[in-house]
């Protein structure tokens, strides 16, 4: 880094840390990935993608004296290439992958009623409070973000990304204890027209309600957690099924666990299932391994290996392997190599899927 872009971003930093006293937070991150597959999937070829994130945090409380109140915006922009076109695969070798446009992604209020009890309102990233783990989220196949048996629901998704939907949730914490509910337009975005802004507010697809309810204790080093969630949609979609004109409500349930075994290893674990014939996707299943510090000199560094499946209404599977090194180079600067193996139905070969991450924030 130059001295120029050194003085740029510790003024940034010095700014950014001023106006945090003064109740405003503002972050600024990029991912970029450099993808090529190296053997098999649909064309062996390659190519660069990125993903702009520019957060805006506003606590009340400090700006006008309104206890527990704040905002919340988030733009993203994405540009680039399009690894899953060239994969031929339903999981996403990269989990930035988006249409090439600029949008307002989140933008919500929040209230504390109370240290335990929390009320949300607007436009919110299910996957940000539901079906999450902190040490599956390292990983860069979309598969290990929310699992396929509820992403893969809905006429263009549930509200995660590429697109939000409004949404009104609550969180209850107590002790080693939490439960959360919400409550989001069945429709994010518009399907039709993927650039832009797309923030629908109409709920002609119904509602998709959700809950989930965990237990969880440990240092961050340790973590430990066991979680259980029920989803469903308000109304019926049409049956997948071969010469069918029936209608059936999409609904389904997943399990999250994760055991650290010491400081340095974690293991994750995830299952979820969509009982309707309205879902392609009948059953999906994540779990890994990670290791914090694997050499004594680089204590901020992590390797982790994962695998992924979903397992289709019809009978077919497809799966992933994953392997990664996440090089911490500097305050907020890291790299990340890895490697996934791509099982994909059907006819495409499997795929080797090389890839480099450059991830930067301030």
């Amino acid at each position: 880094m130059n001295s120029k872009r050194v003085v740029v971003a510790t003024v940034l930093a010095l700014a950014s840390s001023g106006l945090s006293a003064e109740g405003v937070e503002i972050g600024l991150g990029y991912k970029g990935d450099f993808v090529g597959v190296l053997s098999g999937g649909a064309r062996q070829t390659g190519g660069f993608l990125g993903n702009l994130d520019l957060n805006l945090d506003l606590d009340f409380d400090k700006l006008a004296g309104l206890g527990g109140f704040s905002a919340h915006f988030y733009v993203v922009g994405n540009h680039g290439f399009k690894p899953s076109e060239a994969v031929g695969d339903g999981l996403g070798s990269s989990n930035i992958e988006a249409p090439s446009t600029l949008k307002l992604y989140e933008a919500y209020l929040k209230q504390s009623l109370s240290e335990r009890l929390s009320l949300l309102a607007g436009f919110r990233d299910l996957n940000a409070d539901f079906y999450a783990l902190e040490s599956a989220g390292i990983f860069i196949n979309g598969s290990f973000g929310i699992g396929p048996s509820l992403s893969q629901t809905g006429s263009n998704g549930p509200s995660i990304f590429p697109n939000t939907a409004l949404a009104l949730s609550s969180l209850y914490e107590k002790e080693d204890q939490y439960f959360r509910a919400g409550v989001f337009n069945a429709q994010a975005g518009d399907v039709d027209s993927p650039y832009g802004t797309q923030l629908v507010a109409s709920f002609d697809e119904g509602l998709l309600l959700i809950g989930e309810f965990g237990l969880k204790s440990g240092a961050e080093t340790m973590p430990r957690l066991l979680a259980a969630g029920v989803w469903t949609y308000s109304k019926k979609a049409p049956s997948l099924l071969a010469e069918s004109s029936a209608r059936a409500l999409s609904w389904g349930a997943y399990l999250l666990g994760e055991q650290g075994f010491s400081a340095r290893w974690t293991a994750f674990a995830k299952l979820g299932y969509a009982a309707s014939d309205a879902n392609a996707i009948r059953a999906s299943t994540e779990w890994g391994l990670n290791l914090r510090q694997p050499f004594a000199a680089r204590a901020d560094d992590v390797v982790g290996l994962a695998t992924a499946w979903t397992f289709a209404r019809q009978g077919e599977s497809e799966g992933v392997i994953e392997l990664l090194y996440r090089i911490s180079i500097a305050n907020n600067f890291f790299l990340v190599p890895d490697l996934q193996y791509a099982l994909i139905p059907g006819e495409i070969d499997p795929a080797f899927v090389g890839l480099l991450r450059v991830e930067i924030s301030l």
